[in-house]
């Protein structure tokens, strides 16, 4: 049989206030709601658990906000037939707020890892109970590793919190703080740490496997064919550029219509042209 909640009228001076999973309470949106509240009603009631002191919060702390801003004196409530543990609260804000997208990344973030320090639960249990996938909730849980400092840069909006991601995968301190100093001044994009982390870990990974740089790399496709490409200190990154760039020239050359013997030749021309393209970098004009 399905229970029907019952909205009741509470005195705000009852209702207290707890720790909630939201940290941050915009004053403009909230005195938007308390000025929609001075003139209207209130859509959604707000959650409250009784206790011998009172009510305290649930859910909806920024609608009782608003309502004292707005002068009220009462509130519509929902109050919970059962006492919730801490860990049933918090799992209750979790999922009102997750559902609505309104909380900050790190506040989902806190608010998952308090679940999990005070129900017990493992990542996987937090993930079926808040309907969340592994991979969104190692995200989330990857930016409380990154130093208060950049935790502050992202809550403050200087970091996208999909930056915050990559960071968190830098191993490097000295690294990551570089990093993050860069993307906050918008000196570089989420891809750029992507492709910077990406290089670093090439590196390590590497470094003691590459004895001398390479000066030619021949790459044998089969059935004869074979793609050569000479240059200074060749490695990974420095193949794929030059390999880029010929491309993209390639692909200009032949919406002009000219031949692959033209192409050839232009690009042969423009070195003779230019003595320092001999350096391997490459034109920009076909």
């Amino acid at each position: 049989m399905q229970v029907v909640e019952q909205i009741q009228s509470l005195p705000l001076s009852s209702i207290q206030t707890t720790r909630q999973v939201r940290e941050q309470f915009d004053l403009e949106e909230l005195q938007g709601m308390a000025a929609t509240l001075e003139v209207g009603t209130l859509q959604q009631p707000i959650r409250v658990q009784q206790t011998a002191e009172g009510y305290k919060i649930i859910d909806g702390e920024r609608r009782y906000r608003a309502a004292r801003m707005a002068g009220w004196t009462t509130i519509p409530a929902i109050v919970e037939r059962e006492e919730l543990s801490e860990g049933e609260i918090l799992e209750k804000q979790l999922v009102a707020n997750c559902v609505r997208s309104d909380l900050t990344s790190l506040e989902k973030a806190r608010g998952m890892q308090r679940l999990i320090e005070t129900t017990g639960w493992t990542p996987s249990q937090v993930c079926q109970r808040l309907g969340m996938s592994a991979a969104t909730l190692s995200r989330l849980l990857s930016l409380l590793i990154l130093p208060l400092e950049i935790q502050d840069r992202i809550e403050g909006g200087e970091i996208p919190s999909s930056t915050g991601y990559e960071l968190a995968r830098i191993s490097d301190p000295e690294a990551q703080a570089q990093l993050a100093s860069q993307v906050a001044a918008t000196k570089l994009t989420r891809d750029d740490v992507v492709r910077k982390q990406r290089r670093a870990c090439r590196t390590v990974a590497g470094r003691e496997a590459r004895a001398t740089p390479l000066s030619r790399a021949v790459a044998l496709l089969g059935n004869g064919s074979s793609v050569s490409v000479s240059g200074a200190d060749l490695d990974f990154d420095r193949f794929i550029e030059m390999l880029e760039q010929i491309l993209s020239r390639s692909r200009k050359g032949r919406q002009q219509g000219i031949s692959l013997s033209t192409f050839l030749k232009v690009l042969r021309d423009e070195v003779q042209a230019h003595p320092r393209l001999k350096s391997g970098r490459a034109p920009q004009g076909v």
